[in-house]
This record gives structure tokens, C-alpha cells and sequence, in this order.
């Protein structure tokens, strides 16, 4: 993709940590992040980096990155772009143009393709189906719980069509896969809604990071997430884990790490990395 990272000071961490927002690191219900707080301190004095991947806007995980107080570079849109804030340690020159930063790669394709590819997967398949694009703010409010700003930054997306299906057939998800195949498109189930996007994921993105983070030491990447478009990103790191309740079935991935029967979300994310960190640092 033409382009290289920079370190713009000394990094020796021996984690990077790659995690999902929605029900991993943030409540399912509330969003909030406070019980992984604890951890998320350690990791910023330990300068290990919190690489945020997720189905969600840049515009809402610039937000998020914000609050959170994390410089670190984030996954956008199941991996459909990579964003590089201005205070970040790493940033991504381009290939082409020494000197020159990029404050985002696009990985994915566009969203007017997957709007048009949505309406014509519907119209062939006879199957209801409601994307982001076609929903109202109150719409998305109502669906997300989230406040009318924030459902305004939801909607601002680039490479990845968040959508329902009306339909209550029992095929219905296969047969819109198999018609979104034959586009070169793919549809990833995530915590409340499908997704339609191109031959890209989380995973894709990870390895695209990893690649060009092997030059600044020997890392050890972790992945933590609860859904099935978590999957690839599981599949692409050293140590997976899995922080879904109990009752959600997890992937078969080798070596993967699954949370206590009586913890999920957020707690469970601040009792694992608390762990890792104990582990690999020997605190």
C-alpha cells in the first residue's frame, strides 16, 4: 500500500494489544469503559500500545481515541482503513513522498459501491434489506442507544455498510452472502448489525500494521474480541482471547484465551491484560 511507519520516539514495549469496542472494551449496553480503566492505566505507563479495531466510524473513534486518552493508531470499519493521529509515535510516511505523513491508509473500497451493491443484492435475493444509508438518526438511535451526536458520527462511514435483514427466512444471511460473493463483496456478522465490505477485515488490517511494526523489536500481538467479525483479527495475532458471556459459543482458534464464567465486556478485558501484563513483565 506505499507506505512505511516511523517511530518518532523510543518504544520498547513487548505487548501490542489489538481489541474490538463493542461489548470487548466498551459495555454492550452502556458503552462505557470505566472497569477496564485499571488496565488500561497500566498499559499507558507501560507504554504498551491499545490499537482500537472495530466496526465503528473514524469520526466516532477519534472520539473515543480521545477520551480514552490513546495516541496509539486505530482500525476503522472491520478494517477497511487505519488512522494515524498527529501525536501518535508511529506515524505512516508514503513511499513516494519522503517526508510525507498520512494520517489515514484506506484499505476497503467505497461506500457508495456497497450502498448501490446493498439495494442490487436486495432486489436480486427478494430479501428485506435496511442499510446504515437508508436509516433515519432517530433510526439509528433507537437501534444503537446511542445519543443523536454520536449516532451522527455512526453514520459518516466509508467502507463498511452496516445493515438488517427484514426478511425472517431461514437462508435468508446465505443467500445475501453467497449474491455478495459473487460482487467480491463479504457480509460479517458484528455485535447488532451485518456488515457488507470488501475482501478485507480486521485481520487483514492487523497483519498490514504488524508487518510494518517488525522493524521497532520483538513484539507479541493480542487480540480480544466477542463476535464473529472479531474472528480474523483472533486468528492473526499470538494471543487470542475471547471476552463474550459465557453462553456465546467461541471460535475454534488455537490457543485462544476465553474470559471467567462470571465476567465479560470490559471487566473481563481489564482482568486479561492486567494478567498478560503481570506475565510478560514479571510484576
Amino acid at each position: 500500500m506505499g507506505a512505511e511507519l516511523c517511530l518518532m520516539r523510543p518504544w520498547h514495549a513487548r505487548l501490542v494489544i489489538f481489541t474490538d469496542l463493542d461489548g470487548t472494551l466498551l459495555d454492550p449496553v452502556t458503552y462505557s469503559w470505566q472497569a477496564a480503566k485499571p488496565a488500561m492505566e497500566a498499559c499507558a505507563r507501560m507504554d504498551i500500545p491499545v490499537i482500537l479495531n472495530s466496526s465503528k466510524t473514524g469520526a466516532e473513534m477519534a472520539r473515543l481515541a480521545r477520551q480514552m486518552d490513546i495516541a496509539w493508531p486505530y482500525i476503522v470499519e472491520n478494517g477497511g482503513g487505519i488512522c494515524f493521529p498527529k501525536e501518535s509515535p508511529f506515524q505512516c510516511m508514503e513511499d513516494d513522498t519522503p517526508g510525507r505523513s498520512l494520517d489515514h491508509i484506506a484499505i476497503g473500497i467505497s461506500y457508495d459501491r456497497l450502498c448501490e451493491a446493498l439495494l442490487q443484492i436486495s432486489a436480486e435475493t427478494g430479501i428485506g434489506i435496511r442499510g446504515f444509508s437508508q436509516m433515519s438518526p432517530d433510526e439509528i438511535i433507537s437501534l444503537t442507544g446511542l445519543d443523536r451526536k454520536d449516532a451522527r458520527r455512526a453514520a459518516q462511514r466509508q467502507y463498511d455498510e452496516p445493515f438488517l435483514i427484514e426478511n425472517t427466512l431461514p437462508d435468508a444471511l446465505e443467500q445475501i452472502r453467497k449474491t455478495a460473493a459473487c460482487m467480491g463483496l463479504q457480509v460479517t456478522p458484528g455485535g447488532r448489525f451485518y456488515h457488507l465490505h470488501g475482501k478485507f477485515d480486521k485481520g487483514k488490517a492487523v497483519e498490514w500494521l504488524t508487518a510494518r511494526l517488525k522493524p521497532f523489536g520483538d513484539i507479541r500481538r493480542v487480540g480480544i474480541g466477542d463476535s464473529e467479525n472479531d474472528i480474523p483479527m483472533l486468528e492473526a495475532v499470538d494471543i487470542p482471547v475471547w471476552v463474550a458471556p459465557p453462553e456465546k459459543p467461541a471460535p475454534a482458534i488455537d490457543g485462544l484465551l476465553r474470559s471467567g464464567k462470571t465476567s465479560s465486556g470490559p471487566k473481563a478485558w481489564n482482568q486479561v491484560v492486567l494478567s498478560l501484563i503481570r506475565e510478560r513483565y514479571s510484576l
